[in-house]
């Protein structure tokens, strides 16, 4: 039974992905045990245990709770409501509500990160790391015994980390001979066929391809219960039901405990008993064994070692910290972190979960512009390229930095050359021919300005929002070819503009038949930012805030750009306005616009061109809200010029 709880194969398939905190699972036998005792007798001390060994099996990691703990408290309890075994079923529920008060620190915490974590929710996840229907009998392509077959490679090619998950023909046939033979064990067949229904995801899958199903001509997919149970709250967040493979070990594990524990009891001599158990964890250990290289067991690993010359940066006081590049690759950024034990340094950037906190638009343009002002004011004196991964970032690093400091067949060192011109505006645009869920801008300004973002779009009726890290600023509609123009501020410091289609058009890899409509853009690109003639935000009434605004004459017409936030929804009965005055006061142009159903939270980006008359003279340009149907003026909150009227001066235009 420990054989194959240690080996089963779905524990290597985690392994080898690194997972070493999921496969922490010895304080769940422990855990077992003690509900198990506690039918004999109830005491503190077993209380006490049942905790502590609840906690343990949830120190690894705690997606434990739901992938193993949880599944096998439940079993319990409703195993001993239904067979009526009152005095136990208590004793259990005692020992339960200890565990979850002495765990409450762990879970709570985690619970909270893992709802709220965007990370942790790929939208395809569920259904590529979700197990094959076959994987159960599937065992591992590279077996030499299982050489022959051609089915493995299609079942594990893609997903042998998370979707691994063969029981073994030795294993099942010590699983009947228990189920036949004690009444007790046929419980946890139930348990593992949950687990197995639950590890299968969301949509059916077979030979690593969702099974689908023509419905009135149409092509649909098969929906299994994780389907409805990741709408649950944390439990949605799971993007690999293939993990519950680990329980269907741990029951597999017992059931063959039972069974080698009915051979053993037919009075065999004790070298006999020996003899057997020697012989039947040899061959579940070979029938389980993942990895084979040359017919031999084998375990995939790679040098630990570190440079001595990455080590030494230690001992140097002048590096402030080492930026590891590309940033993006979440397994150099691991491989990073590693470094970092040898050189000690300060790293940017490093993560404790499965991303870094890092402002990712500032990562990228470090990346793509290796500034040296940029990289200073990061505190970057240390540069180390993983090199082989990307060859155009490869050569712009030996092309923008000198010579390294040192260099192999994996790593080069630079070093950052002293700042010499300051960093103005720079950008980074990352967005793809083929815009499916978003594409990014990333930008850095040394100071607020606004700037005029274009491009050339095409799509079916579709609608995109413009998004200034993630709050969304512009909403326009493309039905065809159109070009895009449109104002955008631009913060000082990091920030990304995204464009987004509404909703967003997620075509999974795996699931080729979903018809997405996406949005085609090209020559996206931002003009250099200009100045805003506002810089210092003013407060309204309502909680309304007009962050910048930048007003611009061009020839006979006025272009006036506002960036609004609202902290307060807005009413259908309100109205904002945008004014062209001349010197006696009289209105000669003006833009007068509703502004409800704006929702808390939201901000908003306002582009209106007036025409200026031909008369020559001094005109002013204001903004401010009213209300209908009165058209009382908003106050102003602030000493603005313009505020003792309620309204706002923006500037001031001469038509000669």
């Amino acid at each position: 039974a420990g054989t194959v709880f240690m080996l089963y194969p779905a524990v290597q398939g985690q392994l080898f992905g690194s997972h070493a905190g999921i496969i922490a699972l010895w304080g769940t036998p422990l855990y077992i045990d003690v509900l198990y005792r506690l039918r004999r007798r109830m005491s503190i001390w077993l209380v006490v245990q049942g905790a502590v060994f609840f906690v343990f099996g949830l120190l690894g990691s705690s997606l434990l709770l739901i992938f193993m703990l949880a599944p096998v408290t439940l079993y319990f309890l409703v195993a001993r409501w239904l067979e009526r075994d009152w005095q136990w079923l208590r004793r259990i529920t005692i020992t339960v509500g200890a565990c979850l008060l002495l765990s409450t620190v762990f879970i709570v915490p985690a619970a909270v990160e893992q709802a709220t974590s965007d990370a942790a929710t790929d939208p395809g996840g569920a259904v590529r790391f979700a197990s094959d229907a076959l994987a159960i009998v599937t065992p591992s392509f590279f077996h030499p015994a299982f050489a022959a077959l051609d089915y493995p490679r299609q079942v594990l090619g893609t997903n042998i980390v998370e979707g691994t998950a063969y029981i073994g023909v030795v294993a099942v046939v010590l699983a009947i001979i228990a189920l036949v033979r004690y009444r007790a064990v046929r419980g946890w067949l139930l348990v593992s066929a949950g687990a197995w229904v639950l590890s299968l995801g969301p949509l059916l899958k077979l030979l690593d391809t969702p099974v689908t199903l023509a419905v009135d001509g149409r092509a649909t997919y098969i929906p299994l219960p994780f389907a409805l149970v990741s709408y649950l709250p944390v439990i949605g967040t799971i993007r690999t039901p293939g993990r519950f493979n680990l329980l269907i070990g741990l029951v597999t594990a017992i059931m063959v405990g039972y069974g080698v524990a009915w051979l053993l009891n037919r009075k065999l001599p004790r070298a006999a008993q020996w003899g057997i158990s020697g012989i039947l964890i040899a061959l579940i250990a070979f029938e389980y064994q993942l990895t084979w290289q040359n017919g031999l067991p084998h375990f995939p690993t790679v040098p630990a070692g570190i440079p001595a010359e990455i080590a030494a940066l230690r001992d140097d006081d002048s590096v402030r910290a080492v930026l590891n590049l590309p940033h993006e690759n979440l397994i150099l950024a691991k491989e990073a972190m590693y470094l970092q034990t040898a050189h000690q340094k300060p790293i940017v950037a490093g993560f404790i979960s499965r991303q870094t906190p890092v402002s990712t638009s500032k990562l990228s343009i470090l990346q793509n512009t290796l500034h040296p002002t940029l990289l200073d004011e990061a505190d970057v004196d240390i540069i180390i390229l993983f090199r082989g991964w990307d060859e155009t970032l490869t050569q712009h690093v030996y092309d923008s930095l000198d010579a390294p400091l040192y260099e192999d067949e994996h790593y080069a060192v630079f070093r950052v050359p002293d700042a010499t011109e300051p960093a103005q505006f720079e950008v980074d645009v990352r967005v793809p021919d083929t815009i499916q869920a978003r594409g990014d801008i990333h930008t850095y300004s040394a100071g607020d300005g606004w700037s005029m973002l274009s491009a050339d779009l095409q799509a079916d009726d579709r609608k995109l929002a413009i998004t200034l890290d993630g709050t969304p600023l512009h909403t326009v509609t493309i039905e065809g070819q159109m070009p895009l123009r449109v104002p955008v501020p631009i913060p000082s410091g990091y920030h990304t503009l995204s464009l987004e289609p509404v909703p967003p058009c997620r075509r999974p890899s795996h699931l080729p038949d979903v018809v997405c409509r996406t949005v085609a853009a090209e020559n996206v690109a931002m003009s250099a930012p200009v100045l805003p003639s506002l810089a210092t935000p003013v407060d309204f009434e309502r909680d309304i805030r007009l962050n910048s605004v930048h007003v611009q004459q061009t020839g006979a017409q006025v272009d006036v750009w506002q960036w609004w936030s609202y902290a307060q929804a807005t009413h259908d009965n309100m109205v904002r306005f945008v004014h062209v005055v001349n010197e006696a006061g009289e209105q000669i142009a003006g833009s007068d616009e509703p502004r409800g159903g704006i929702m808390a939270g939201e901000q908003r980006v306002d582009a209106v061109t007036l025409d200026l008359p031909e008369t020559p003279g001094i005109y002013r340009v204001y903004t401010g809200w009213y209300t209908l149907p009165d058209v009382q003026r908003l106050t102003v909150l602030g000493d603005v010029d313009g505020a003792q009227s309620n309204w706002v001066l923006l500037d001031t235009i001469t038509v000669k």
